[in-house]
């Protein structure tokens, strides 16, 4: 098979992936499978301290966006469910950035193997490799990546609570509990389906 005929399977795979992933952002974007599976960590991790509040964000934007949610969508979702937990823990408001972008647009945007958001597929479509090309040196510098986020989500956090920041908000904080009383969420399984269909599809093609 020549050139020609490798770069139009690949591109014909990579078009697929992008077309799924764009159905998985409508099918997630009530955004109830999403609320599902971030009770579930918040459940797992914890929230009894500020740091497990802020980690159990982080994970929750990385398995996320590593699964093909866009990012409006987590973000949407995220931070309705932040509110209550940083007033509860008195934590400063503006430290929510840390977590979910730190989650969000680094190392599950670009250098985790196989991500699936544009900045991954639009260059593998143009020089025809696939979204899991180097494997080894993707692995170290989001390994790398994690550790500086932790490190500077705990740093800043102390250096926070050393200045006596709290919670502070403007407008009212309405309590989040009616958005999902009212609506039944999928179990924490059928929530990852999705998420593990599209990262089985990269990761075998």
């Amino acid at each position: 098979m020549d050139i020609l005929g490798i770069l139009g399977i690949v591109m014909g795979i990579l078009t697929i992936i992008l077309f799924i992933t764009k159905k998985f952002n409508v099918i997630i974007a009530a955004p109830i499978a999403t609320i599902s599976i971030s009770n579930k960590i918040l459940s797992v991790v914890g929230t009894k301290n500020p740091f497990n509040a802020l980690v159990a964000l982080f994970i929750i934007s990385a398995i996320l966006t590593y699964g093909g949610i866009n990012v409006f969508v987590i973000i949407f979702a995220l931070i309705p469910m932040a509110k209550p937990i940083f007033r509860k823990l008195n934590i400063a408001w503006k430290l929510v950035t840390i977590p979910v972008f730190g989650g969000t647009s680094t190392f599950t945007m670009t250098m985790l193997p196989g991500a699936p958001s544009l900045h991954n597929i639009v260059p593998s479509m143009a020089l025809g490799t696939t979204l899991t090309a180097g494997p080894v040196i993707g692995i170290v510098t989001s390994i790398v990546s994690i550790v500086f986020l932790l490190v500077f989500m705990k740093l800043s956090l102390s250096k926070s609570l050393r200045n006596k920041e709290t919670f502070h908000l403007d407008e009212e904080i309405k309590s989040i509990d009616g958005t999902s009383e009212n609506k039944q969420l999928p179990s924490f399984i059928v929530s990852l389906l999705p998420i593990l269909t599209l990262l089985g599809i990269i990761l075998l093609t």
